[in-house]
């Protein structure tokens, strides 16, 4: 008679591995600020929200208005009083995106580690993606940009050719902006290969500026000598493939884009966790993502139910938000921006 082994037990574990972005990667709450708004629920359960716009004309006037409160005022011109301002009251009609997954009662917790929780974390890491590319699908598209506040760099014309004064044109950029809006643009979102470009003097013409010796610059330096406060780099990676095939690892951001933005000092200083409540947003920056009042500092609601048939926990994620443009006037956005 055969001897058989005894089976034995798998030891105890306290450790588990997994791979996901860093949280430092995640720009889209930083360049689309959550602010918070009231809102309600329509006839369809949709639900919508409401904020007050103010019309470009009080800032520039129009020469052709019949309204003297709002023509253009020449040099020397009588002051005029303002009687009245033009606003709307613009919608947002939020989305609600939502994520689930079953834990089955017996996993869990494999030995030492929390399954449950680790499994949660994976989705709530998706929502993250999802809110990124949302994000960049509205300030890395072209098309969302006003008329000569966009080019795509080509030929002997990219920050890196030869002979390119990188710095003279950000000024370009930037004078044209302010043009347009008032409004200068103090940070950039750089795509992957900008920012290893830029780190690299741009091909060297960044060199001879008193800062970098060997010609390998901080992003802050590079932000210094563009006249920017701030640079964000758009590094969050991604499966790019279809369900079932393998890994194809990309950029959410695409690699060789700028997008060049004024950011309001509000903005600017605000911590990754706050939320603005609709009475703060008074500059027209280019986008906001709009949320609820009272989800909470990320907008997520996350809750869980028991099935029975699969003796489990599904646990689920809500998003219920929207990423809308304001202005395409208080950016410049640069295709091909380096080879």
């Amino acid at each position: 008679m055969a001897f058989t082994a005894p089976v034995a037990d798998r030891p105890l574990t306290q450790r588990a591995i997994a791979y996901m972005n860093e949280e430092s990667n995640f720009i889209a709450d930083l360049v689309a600020p959550p602010v918070s708004l009231d809102v309600s629920q329509d006839e369809t359960g949709s639900y919508r929200g409401y904020y007050v716009e103010f019309d470009r004309r009080e800032l520039f006037g129009n020469a052709d208005d019949t309204d003297p409160a709002k023509q253009y005022r020449a040099p020397g011109a009588a002051t005029p009083i303002i009687t009245s301002h033009d606003l709307a009251q613009s919608t947002v009609l939020l989305e609600e995106h939502a994520q689930k997954l079953l834990v089955p009662r017996e996993r869990e917790r494999y030995a030492g580690v929390d399954v449950r929780a680790m499994k949660l974390r994976r989705v709530l890491m998706n929502t993250m993606i999802r809110r990124e590319r949302q994000a960049a699908d509205v300030l890395f598209t072209a098309g969302n940009y006003a008329t000569g506040l966009k080019e795509t760099l080509g030929g002997a014309a990219q920050l890196d050719d030869t002979g390119v004064d990188p710095a003279g044109k950000f000024q370009e950029w930037i004078f044209k902006v302010q043009k347009e809006s008032g409004l200068t643009p103090n940070v950039a979102i750089f795509g992957a290969d900008v920012a290893k470009s830029a780190i690299g003097g741009f091909g060297g013409n960044l060199r001879g500026g008193g800062i970098s010796e060997n010609g390998i610059f901080g992003l802050d330096q590079v932000a210094s000598l563009m006249g920017l406060d701030k640079i964000f780099v758009g590094k969050t990676t991604y499966n790019s493939a279809n369900r079932g095939a393998a890994i194809s690892t990309g950029y959410i951001w695409s690699e060789k884009q700028i997008a060049l933005l004024y950011m309001p000092p509000e903005l600017l200083n605000r911590g990754r966790a706050d939320v603005m409540g609709v009475n703060q947003a008074f500059a027209p920056y280019f986008c906001y993502r709009f949320l609820p009042s009272g989800v909470g500092v990320s907008g997520m609601m996350v809750d869980y139910w028991y099935d029975f048939d699969h003796n489990g926990e599904w646990h689920r994620v809500r998003d219920l938000s929207k990423i809308t443009q304001i202005s395409n006037l208080t950016g410049y956005h640069v295709s091909a921006a380096v080879n």
